[in-house]
């Protein structure tokens, strides 16, 4: 499971933060239509759903969906 958190996971004091997943593939977003997380706001997105449609040398860029935690934006490189 993918979640995003802010504060120390293990704390009562942590919160989670709404975020968006997208693959990209060349400078291209994919979009398929089984990719029924693409465009919601998530607070967990099971991540073996959306490895399914990756392949090695994808982008997977976790982008949070309020500005106010732009830091916590990532941009992971696959290497399955």
């Amino acid at each position: 499971m993918l979640t995003l958190i802010k504060g120390e996971p293990a704390s009562t004091e942590s919160v989670s933060i709404p975020f968006k997943v997208q693959l990209r593939r060349e400078g291209q977003i994919l979009n398929h239509a089984e990719m029924n997380f693409m465009g919601k706001e998530l607070y967990e997105v099971e991540i073996s759903k959306v490895l399914a449609f990756g392949q090695p040398g994808d982008q997977l860029i976790i982008d949070p969906a309020s500005p106010e935690y732009w830091k916590a934006k990532r941009i992971l490189k696959l290497v399955l």
